[in-house]
């Protein structure tokens, strides 16, 4: 596993944990969503100073506020709820959604958000994301 940390030039910085291997798809993604991290920390940053609140505290609807706009800055396209054919294994096809589909560099990656945040105080995860 390698950490890569980032900076976004006033709006702090952060880590991530990488443990994908190496090949085309995972090096057009792995530069993306370092992108979109330093992106969606600027988006954070602006929210707070005109709301003096932050986008990520209250769930995934939520999120989707600087996120969507992270993923639209950094892309070639970037498109938000798009419909698919959902086939579970040993389940019917159905029509659902994903919450953003994404093209970089020819790469097409779809990508669901779910929503959990580190408490820096208490050191463990919030809401949502605890069992999962």
């Amino acid at each position: 596993m390698k950490e890569r940390s980032f900076k976004a030039r006033g709006a702090g910085s952060g880590y991530c944990f990488d443990v994908l291997r190496d090949d085309k798809g995972t090096r057009v993604a792995r530069s993306l969503l370092h992108r979109v991290m330093i992106e969606f920390a600027k988006q954070s940053r602006s929210y707070f100073s005109k709301t003096g609140d932050h986008v990520y505290s209250y769930g995934e609807r939520q999120l989707h506020s600087g996120l969507f706009p992270a993923f639209f800055n950094s892309a070639d396209l970037a498109f938000f709820e798009p419909q698919i054919l959902r086939k579970p294994r040993g389940g019917e096809s159905g029509m659902g959604r994903m919450d953003y589909l994404v093209r970089d560099r020819g790469t097409i990656m779809l990508f669901e958000v779910k929503h959990g945040f580190h408490q820096v105080a208490s050191g463990r995860l919030n809401g949502p994301a605890i069992g999962r």
